[in-house]
């Protein structure tokens, strides 16, 4: 264990692979603290605090401070101030505490608690629970089955993205708090269907969204309960191989049979193109689009887009923006672009690109190819023989139950690292329980008889615990 203790000025600390203890003082501080289960208090100033690798305590203190968990399962205080906070892989628990506060749970289940001031809590992926606490506060479970809670003030729930679980909050008062439901292009509440439940409602949204309210009842809710999209045109299509042109406003666009060429052009457009092989540009805007059956190409563009491919070999371009894409059935390829984007190939043998910025690229089941491309990006394999190169920055390789004989290639030593569940009723709980082994320049671990992973030109010297985590 090492310890260490910063000065009254600008400190720049960097932690070891094992156990650090880490004091600051005043000034802006900058500590990365590497492997091992750290301790680290930044005291006053605004500072900027990264745990790296292992479960990590961090309090960041007065100031506006920027604190990433990264890997492990870390518990985050931000203290006075506005501060953004980021949990990172594993399940994580953050606090705002005072000020206006940015909290971001990333993936697996995390729990956020927003504490006092305006802030801005999203789950990201995964079960999450989130509780804003006093203040105007604005809640986003991402995806998964999350539990919101928003407090005192007057609150907003944001539900967006296709198919992002089965949510619930527990506390919404009719005449302060919003739903917001313009990222699922609902524009009237005759578009929701209502049912009682025990204890509250339930809310069927488009696209296999689910939302219920405790303690509330059906005749309480009107068009004012919500943030609602514009009312989109409907353009109508034959079976044929249609051209259809969007116009600046929200389109509605359904194309029916045939191969047809759609654009969006500006508005938030939901376009489902049907059966044939189609091609649809999204246009600017927060577009959610379904390819249908046939081998569509989907182009998003610009805005914060949602692509799903449905059956048929497909392309997938999310363009500029935060997007979310999802392959479906048979061998599709997925292309992230620019921003921060979730790539799901589903079924089938898929070739996927997260593009620039820090990505989610998932393949599901089939024998995929991955890449992350620039940023820290999470790479999940899923079940089938894969093959992953993360790129450029530290990277995160996620193995589960079943994932198969997978091979990543470019990882690095120190940057990278493995994240293992599932293995425990194999014995696997530990870097002790692994058999690994060199073969020519590669490096096997074997999780049990049947799966394993490949590490390409590394030597198996190299690794170590602080390189898996579980």
């Amino acid at each position: 264990m090492a310890q260490f203790t910063g000065t009254d000025s600008d400190d720049s600390l960097t932690g070891t692979a094992t156990r650090d203890i880490i004091e600051m003082l005043l000034g802006n501080d900058y500590v990365m603290a590497g492997n091992g289960a750290d301790l680290i208090r930044g005291s006053g100033g605004n500072d900027t605090l990264l745990g790296g690798n292992g479960s990590d305590e961090i309090f960041g203190g007065d100031g506006d401070d920027s604190i990433v968990g990264a890997c492990g399962h870390d518990t985050i205080r931000g203290g006075i101030g506005m501060d953004f906070i980021s949990g990172g892989n594993a399940d994580d628990l953050l606090y705002g505490n005072d000020g206006n506060d940015t909290l971001l749970g990333g993936n697996n289940s995390d729990t956020l608690y927003g504490g006092d001031g305006d802030d801005s809590l999203d789950g990201g992926q995964d079960d999450d629970s989130l509780v804003g606490a006093a203040g105007a506060d604005t809640l986003n479970g991402g995806k998964g089955n999350d539990v919101l809670t928003g407090g005192t003030g007057n609150d907003l729930f944001v539900i967006g993205g296709w198919k992002s679980g089965r949510d619930t909050i527990t506390d919404f008062t009719v005449g302060e708090d919003k739903i917001d439901l313009r990222i699922v292009n609902v524009s009237d509440m005759s578009e929701i269907e209502i049912k009682v439940i025990a204890g509250g409602v339930r809310l069927l949204l488009p696209e296999g969204n689910r939302l219920d309210l405790l303690n509330i009842s059906p005749e309480s809710l009107t068009n004012d309960s919500f943030l609602l999209a514009p009312k989109p045109d409907t353009l109508a299509t034959s079976d044929g191989g249609d051209r259809v042109f969007g116009t600046a406003d929200g389109d509605f666009i359904s194309a029916g049979n045939g191969s047809d060429r759609i654009f969006g052009a500006e508005g938030n457009d939901t376009v489902l193109a049907g059966e044939g092989q189609d091609t649809v540009r999204g246009g600017d805007g927060n577009d959610m689009v379904n390819g249908g059956s046939g081998d569509d190409h989907l182009h998003g563009d610009a805005g914060n887009d949602t692509l799903t491919g449905e059956a048929g070999n497909d392309k997938l371009v999310g363009g500029a923006g935060n997007d979310s894409l999802e392959g479906g059935n048979k061998n599709d390829r997925l292309y992230g672009d620019e921003g921060q984007d979730e790539l799901y190939g589903q079924n089938g043998n898929d070739r996927m690109w997260g593009g620039a910025d820090d990505d989610l690229v998932d393949g599901g089941s089939g024998n995929d190819v991955m890449y992350g491309d620039a940023g820290e990006d999470v790479m999940i394999g899923g079940r089938g023989r894969d093959i992953m190169d993360g790129g450029a920055d530290a990277d995160t390789f996620v193995f589960e139950e079943r994932s198969g004989d997978d091979t990543i290639n470019n990882f690095v030593d120190g940057e990278d690292v493995l994240t293992v569940s599932g293995y425990e009723a194999y014995g696997v709980t530990s870097f002790d329980d692994l058999m690994i082994e060199q073969v020519g320049a590669d490096t096997v671990i074997h999780w049990n008889d049947w799966n394993s992973v490949t590490l390409t030109n590394t030597d198996m010297s190299l690794i170590t615990d602080a390189d898996i985590l579980f």
